[in-house]
């Protein structure tokens, strides 16, 4: 092992891999992890600081809005509270409900300018201005005189810095005071509202800036004046100074920045109101919100380290470990070849050179065997897919042992059936010989095969109609599976338009994930391929196209088959045309389903041949052979259909027709003739107008139906309907006179027909006509 070359190439390639692996992840992880650590502390304190302002502009904007309320209030106007005492009664009340729907407020206060008695109208009752300023609030540095000067002068809402307030001349506190003047559009208000805020208010807000960390947080006013601090651990005015000094009149743009103080460094955020011009910062020390980090970059290079030293470790097993194998196969190697048939290794051996040479001798001496296995894979691909689509496979797991052996790289996520039709079959197999049709239908599945264009990997066979192709299609993971599938089959049938000189239908099922779901992809393929009977071939038809809900239109074109039938019988053959025409578009037209539309076409095939044997007529051989082909299984598509049944049909008028002229046209004439003169006559009979033309009642009634299509005594029906029509419509005549005067004689029998024919009774007949 020492002195083979190939085992230090293992080694080296180890170490190589272990040395690329550790310096992608360590600038992975460093530039990626830890960077994203320290932005996400830094994301973090904007986030806390960007609550903080949005709270408190928020409470800033309610304040507003109260001093606007107080301002529209009719008892909190200056009238009305100096008009009685009830009426400061009164807004002292009202002070007392605004006060109650905001804590953060402790108090609110209402002072009007231009006043002989200098009175403050609070929540918590009512002062004179003396007695407030110097027994309930006594301000360190704010004091009536100040306050009046503030109040006659103050046009927008101020907000004066946090102060030391001696309250009821008993305890020290710190408040915040927010003025609003009255009103604050106006260009002379006419009073001011306090709003005192106490610290504690602030302060909870603000412990949740700096979490569990050390630090502070400021509130600047538009002057760079510090309106509020709020320090946990030691407080420094100069860091206060600092930054104050970094904030200019203007707005700065950034949001984060670092200050250096004594010899510290602190991370600053800041972020400006939306409500008025404060600023609002935050500053930590960036050795305590970054201990974390630095902790996670400690735990990291040492990771890096033990990686690397069981790296080296790893190589030198892995190294050994694979050599072995090849220690041993030499050994095989040298004892079933002679040393003439291997190469000779100069200096030091590379044990694959001399592994290769005797595989390819190997290989050469068993090519037949190789082409043998080469045609038993394609079988078993094909017996593979026949199994697939026939859902003989439910897992992945059945079927990897398959497509190991059939070396077929299908593991891809997605499943999906085409099936392949060839059209007008017959003229195929008629071109081509049977070696020529095996050959193209196995192109037709490489060009499936290799049209992926890196969609996916599939597998054909061919179906035991020899007609049609099955493809299993199996689809990378995608965003959008049904495109892809619909751009592939695009593709292909571009490819097979191009270089193929018959056409195709493709049937396209949906995608599914799971194997055991193949079987359905493949019946729903095969269900949209049947639609080529209406839509024609040379196109592609996609399961998830057809109409799913017209399966309940089974309306029925009876009109048009009487039509085709009377026509036939008639042996005319424009109307014949005609009729076949119309079922035809009736079938394309109403988008139904294709086994309605089956159910149709057999039907239509089904009178046809019904009248061909009424009218007794014997077909000669090419009619017969016509006729087989009408049979809906064996059918191409709808446009065939029309040929066919158009063709025989017009052979069957000729018939017809040849038979009518050589029949009595004179007695036809005759027969109508008498029957118009006296179908009004009640005994009027078959057996009469037999008997009055000299003929039986048998040949007359033969006679009539091969000349006019239609039964004699429905002749003499239609006629006396007619007349019962226009008697009802035009005179005032009773039923019983009616029937009677159009040859009835029975009632029951008269009412039943007109129904019958009408849909209608006689007397619903009047009524609907008059």
């Amino acid at each position: 092992m020492i002195k083979s070359q190939r085992f230090y190439r293992y080694f080296l390639s180890y170490i190589l891999i272990t040395v690329i692996s550790l310096s992608i992840m360590s600038g992975v992880v460093y530039n990626l992890v830890l960077s994203s650590m320290r932005d996400e502390v830094r994301h973090a304190m904007i986030n806390s600081l960007d609550q903080f302002r949005n709270a408190l502009d928020q409470r800033i904007q309610e304040m507003d809005r109260m001093a606007h309320q107080i301002s529209k209030h009719t008892d909190l106007t200056p009238f009305k509270t100096t008009s009685t005492g009830y009426g400061a009664y009164l807004a002292i009340d009202e002070l007392k409900q605004f006060l109650t729907t905001n804590r953060f407020i402790s108090d609110i206060v209402i002072h009007y300018n231009s006043r002989k008695v200098d009175t403050l109208y609070a929540a918590s009752g009512t002062y004179d201005i003396n007695h407030f300023f110097n027994d309930i609030f006594r301000f360190k540095n704010w004091d009536q005189n100040q306050f009046l000067i503030d109040s006659a002068s103050i046009l927008s809402p101020v907000m004066r810095p946090m102060d030391a307030v001696l309250v009821n001349q008993v305890a020290e506190q710190n408040y915040v005071v927010y003025s609003v003047p009255l009103v604050a559009s106006a260009d002379t208000p006419y009073g001011t509202v306090m709003f005192l805020i106490p610290e504690k208010s602030f302060n909870q807000l603000a412990a949740n800036v700096l979490g569990d960390y050390n630090g502070s947080v400021y509130i600047l006013g538009d002057q760079g004046q510090n309106l509020y601090t709020y320090n946990r651990g030691t407080a420094d005015t100069g860091l206060m100074n600092t930054l104050t000094g970094m904030m200019p009149g203007t707005q700065n743009p950034w949001s984060i920045n670092h200050v250096h103080y004594q010899n510290q460094e602190y991370t600053v955020t800041k972020k400006d109101s939306t409500a008025r011009n404060y600023r609002y910062l935050a500053a930590l020390p960036s050795d305590q919100i970054m201990y974390k980090v630095d902790q996670v970059k400690d735990i990291y290079n040492l990771t890096v380290f033990g990686i690397f030293i069981f790296g080296v470790a790893l190589a030198t097993a892995l190294s050994v470990r694979n050599y072995k194998p090849l220690q041993k196969l030499m050994r095989v190697i040298a004892a079933q070849n002679p040393a003439s048939q291997l190469p000779t290794p100069s200096g030091k051996k590379d044990e694959l050179d001399v592994i290769s040479t005797a595989v390819a001798n190997m290989i050469r001496e068993n090519e037949g065997m190789i082409h043998q296995l080469h045609h038993q894979a394609i079988s078993l691909r094909e017996q593979f897919v026949l199994s697939l689509i026939r859902g003989k496979y439910k897992t992945r797991e059945e079927i990897n042992s398959y497509l190991h052996s059939a070396n077929l790289p299908m593991y891809d996520p997605f499943f999906a059936v085409f099936l392949l039709y060839i059209d007008d079959y017959e003229s195929f197999r008629a071109e081509y010989s049977d070696t020529m049709q095996s050959h193209l239908k196995d192109s037709l599945i490489k060009v499936l095969e290799e049209g992926d264009d890196g969609i996916g990997q599939g597998c054909g066979a061919e179906l035991l109609d020899g007609r049609s192709m099955v493809f299993v299609l199996n689809l990378k993971d995608g965003q959008d599976t049904e495109a892809i599938l619909r751009q592939y089959a695009e593709q292909v049938m571009s490819l097979i338009r191009h270089y193929f000189r018959f056409t195709v239908t493709i049937g396209v099922g949906c995608t599914y994930p799971e194997v055991n779901q193949i079987s359905q992809s493949f019946i729903e393929a095969s269900h949209a391929a049947r639609y080529r009977l209406m839509h024609g071939g040379c196109r592609i038809i996609y399961y998830p196209d057809i109409d799913q809900n017209h399966v309940t239109k089974r309306s029925y074109p009876v009109e048009i088959l009487d039509q085709l039938v009377k026509s036939i019988r008639q042996g005319d053959q424009l109307a014949v045309t005609d009729a076949v025409q119309k079922a035809m578009t009736y079938i394309r037209d109403q988008n139904m389903s294709v086994e309605v539309a089956l159910f149709i076409c057999f039907d239509i095939v089904n009178n046809v041949a019904k009248t061909l044997i009424e009218l007794e007529i014997e077909l000669d051989e090419a009619t017969n052979e016509t006729l087989g082909k009408l049979f809906v299984p064996h059918l191409e598509t709808i446009e065939e259909l029309e040929r066919l049944i158009t063709d025989i049909c017009l052979r069957v008028c000729i018939t017809t027709s040849s038979k009518k002229e050589s029949g009595n046209t004179e007695l036809l004439d005759e027969i109508k003739a008498y029957i118009e003169e006296n179908y009004k006559d009640h005994s009027l009979s078959l057996k009469c107008i037999a008997d009055q033309f000299g003929i039986s009642a048998s040949y007359a009634t033969r006679f009539f139906k091969n000349q006019t299509g239609e039964p004699l005594m429905r002749y003499i029906d239609c006629l006396r309907m007619q007349e019962a029509k226009q008697l009802l419509k035009t005179t005032d005549l009773t039923l019983k006179d009616i029937l009677y005067e159009v040859g009835y004689i029975d009632s029951t029998n008269f009412i039943r027909k007109f129904k019958r024919n009408e849909g209608l009774t006689p007397i619903q007949y009047r009524n609907l006509m008059n």
